[in-house]
């Protein structure tokens, strides 16, 4: 009897043996790709992010299926600049994951860096529709309407978006950009100043805002917020051109060209600057 039943063990162990072996390196695999995985996001966290996106694929190839994986690979990409990887990894994430919030945001969000502004609308729209309470899907909806021209709407969705994070210094600036836009001047300034107030550092705020002095005829305003943008954000072309163009609005023409020339220091290519830099070297200080 009990020769039988090792026999019978036996015969049980060699027709079994390989599918242990299979599930074992199934399970191997399982293992490896999360140990990549977990890699990967310690290297996004902590910038690396071609490292990261290495690690992402490996874990890929030993399991294709897991969405996640495309996520975070696709948000590697989308740092490193390279939006169109990032789609294709955010895209093959939906399709395992039809329901997946967080990138349908990101996805959206490539899209409408790369302006194709009906794609971001219908992503955000989607995510919104899985979680209306979430007030950065409505500030990301707003700043690609705001991208199409569609002030109004974009009006609309940074105003959801305050609503439900009252404190979102992001989409009172977005709003006052679009208020801006639609001449709405005094409801520009209000909400640069609230966005100021809840992000003092946010260099683009008070840019924005002196802007908005300049063409109120406001100048001496204009050049304060002006200077300290560029205290800031120091690099920034842009900021040292439109406090060279307030001054030459009010016939300061050496301090114009002051600024002109640190734009085209910072970027050499920048025609505009130089053309209106000869503008104020000819005499003609009104631009």
């Amino acid at each position: 009897m009990k020769k039988i039943v090792l026999q019978t063990m036996i015969i049980f162990l060699i027709f079994t043996a390989p599918f242990f072996l299979v599930l074992s390196n199934v399970w191997a695999d399982s293992n490896n790709a999360q140990a990549y995985a977990k890699r990967g996001l310690d290297n996004l966290v902590a910038g690396k992010f071609e490292q990261a996106i290495i690690e992402y694929t490996k874990a890929i190839e030993l399991n294709p299926n897991k969405a996640d994986a495309y996520a975070q690979r696709g948000y590697g990409y989308e740092k490193l600049g390279k939006f169109e990887q990032a789609i294709a990894d955010y895209t093959k994430a939906i399709a395992l994951k039809p329901d997946y919030f967080d990138v349908y945001i990101n996805r959206g969000a490539v899209y409408r860096e790369i302006n194709k502004f009906d794609k971001a609308v219908a992503d955000l729209t989607r995510a919104i529709g899985l979680d209306p309470n979430y007030a950065m899907a409505y500030n990301k909806r707003g700043w690609t309407y705001e991208g199409m021209k569609n002030f109004d709407q974009a009006i609309v969705d940074y105003t959801k978006a305050i609503e439900l994070k009252p404190d979102f210094a992001l989409a009172y600036r977005g709003r006052g950009a679009c208020y801006r836009e639609l001449k709405k001047f005094y409801q520009a300034v209000a909400d640069y100043t609230r966005a100021i107030e809840l992000d003092p550092k946010d260099a683009s705020a008070f840019s924005g805002r002196a802007s908005t002095f300049g063409e109120m005829s406001k100048f001496d305003q204009a050049i304060l917020d002006h200077t300290k943008a560029i205290e800031l954000k120091f690099n920034d072309a842009d900021n040292y051109f439109r406090r060279g163009f307030t001054y030459a609005e009010i016939g300061k023409c050496d301090l114009a060209i002051k600024d002109y020339t640190k734009a085209i220091t910072i970027k050499p290519d920048y025609a505009l600057v130089k053309f209106l830099a000869r503008q104020c070297l000819y005499g003609n200080r009104r631009i």
